[in-house]
């Protein structure tokens, strides 16, 4: 295992800053950019919000009801959107689920928010996050994407036993966690334990705020993600699919594809009541997801690839499961 390296200063040679430049990216900001929007989804209110110029994505996920532990207990995610580009939508809802010793969530994708309660076999259900223990004593949160019956494991978070007597909301204590996201075929899986060690995993190993080593950081675009029938669908949400519309010095107007941007998280992610876990790529300076545990009933998430909206949210909720 590397040692833990602190981040170098967000590496602020590397943003260009202009007077309209954003706080969170390296790109100026064009009055007359025009950002594609994902396929609508319904829009709850909501007070965070998404900066698709950046390529900053944050989310919020609401606990409603509070802390509990009643069967009907249900996280929302949503991203967020400014006004006149993006409006807010909720993405996915996850219930837990008692019956089961290893089941923790089943996470449905809803668009309504009407409902109260999903069924086990609801037409909206996505996938699950499940807790298991391995052999050497330390927790692993499997995160799982399909139909059920021809499900596929999306990513797997490996926690020291040990670090879990820590509370969530202790953003100095560092947590040793394994992330793995998975990028091989679906016939690939035909055992369920699929070796960590293999050739075509991503691996992200992040170690609390700080950040150690990770074998690779692809670009979005790139077709080596999860293969399955709704892949595409969260692929869509994303606002690094979207593309870009600005002038350039000479008054034309141009297109091209957004990128994954090296980003400034600012006062928010360096407060350590509002962040409790950061995964960054040292190689790139590129932090890649950070969660913040704002109360007992609210959460943001900021991510960008190789994580998808699907993956941060399933990171966050076995965050909730770690104290």
């Amino acid at each position: 295992m590397v040692v833990p390296q602190p981040l170098a200063a967000q590496d602020e040679e590397r943003l260009i800053h202009d007077d309209n430049t954003s706080e969170l990216g390296a790109y100026p900001l064009e009055a007359n950019e025009i950002v594609q929007a994902p396929h609508p989804l319904s829009i709850p209110t909501a007070n965070y919000y998404l900066h698709p110029w950046t390529g900053k994505v944050s989310g919020v996920a609401r606990r409603e009801g509070g802390i509990s532990t009643r069967s009907n207990d249900r996280i929302v995610f949503y991203l967020q959107g400014i006004d006149g580009v993006f409006r807010t939508r909720a993405l996915f809802v996850a219930q837990r689920q008692l019956n089961g010793s290893y089941h923790i969530y089943n996470i449905y994708n809803d668009n309504s928010l009407r409902k109260t309660h999903f069924r086990k076999n609801d037409v909206r259900y996505v996938g699950k996050l499940s807790r298991h223990r391995t052999h050497e004593g330390h927790v692993d949160f499997r995160l799982v994407l399909g139909r059920k019956g021809e499900e596929l494991q999306a990513s797997s978070l490996i926690y020291d036993a040990a670090a879990l007597k820590y509370p969530v909301q202790d953003g100095s204590v560092d947590r040793i966690v394994y992330s793995v996201i998975y990028d091989c075929e679906e016939d690939e899986y035909e055992d369920a334990n699929n070796s960590q060690d293999a050739g075509d995993d991503r691996k992200v190993n992040p170690n609390g705020p700080r950040c150690i080593d990770t074998a690779v950081a692809q670009a979005w675009e790139q077709e080596d993600g999860l293969h399955s029938n709704i892949e595409d669908t969260y692929k869509n949400l994303s606002v690094f699919q979207c593309r870009r519309r600005f002038t350039d010095k000479r008054g034309r107007a141009s297109h091209r594809d957004s990128q994954p941007f090296l980003q400034r998280f600012g006062r928010r992610a360096r407060e350590e009541s509002k962040k409790n876990l950061q995964i960054a790529d040292v190689s790139t300076g590129f932090v890649v997801f950070q969660m913040g545990r704002w109360n007992d009933s609210e959460f943001t998430v900021d991510f960008m690839p190789p994580y998808n909206p699907y993956e941060a949210f399933g990171i966050a909720l076995a965050q909730l499961e770690t104290s």
